[in-house]
């Protein structure tokens, strides 16, 4: 049985990470080709709300974006785009 568990830990984890990597190519895509003001984060997670923080976690630890690409993606092209108020 710990086995069979272990097994599908280390699944998930390979998915995962390769997940991140797809995620993290096409990020460096998009701001090498200068969308940064196009990009939005967003999520339609209903089933484990949680893992919303962890979306937004590997947007923030993502080690190229600069400080203001990664706000301009959480923030700041959402709050443009929706036309609030900062």
């Amino acid at each position: 049985m710990q086995m069979d568990t272990r097994k599908k830990v280390l699944q998930f984890t390979t998915v995962t990470l390769a997940i991140a990597l797809q995620l993290y190519r096409f990020l460096r895509r998009l701001l090498n080709a200068r969308f940064e003001k196009r990009i939005m984060f967003g999520s339609d997670e209903m089933v484990w709300p949680y893992e919303v923080s962890t979306g937004i976690d590997s947007i923030g630890s993502a080690p190229f974006p600069t400080p203001e690409q990664k706000r301009d993606i959480l923030y700041n092209n959402a709050a443009r785009f929706l036309r609030v108020n900062r």
